[in-house]
């Protein structure tokens, strides 16, 4: 089971490399999740091996909170990018010609 959290390991530090270096924001994304679920198999594989069962709820507690992470971290990208600030633009048009009439 050691073997297995080594290779896990080995696997979250090329991710943190995508993470870091990522051209894209998708890219960076897409790393911070798969690094999420890396942290969540190493502490259930952690958990076995030693058996220590608290961690699997860490490791759970975790698993919601990262999908929260993803979930907002989206929604700041989608704020800043620029579909969301044409909507925004487009709303006030149609409010700019509502007030007119």
């Amino acid at each position: 089971m050691i073997w297995l959290i080594s290779i896990l390991v080995i696997m979250l530090v090329a991710v943190l490399y995508r993470l870091i270096r990522g051209p894209m924001i998708e890219d960076r994304l897409l790393a911070l999740n798969v690094i999420a679920v890396l942290i969540i198999l190493i502490m259930s594989c952690y958990s076995l091996e030693y058996g220590q069962s608290f961690y699997l709820d860490i490791a759970l507690i975790y698993a919601l909170l990262s999908f929260a992470e993803i979930l907002a971290f989206v929604k700041v990208t989608y704020i800043s990018s620029t579909a969301y600030k044409r909507e925004l633009s487009e709303q006030e048009n149609k409010d700019e010609h509502i007030t007119e009439s």
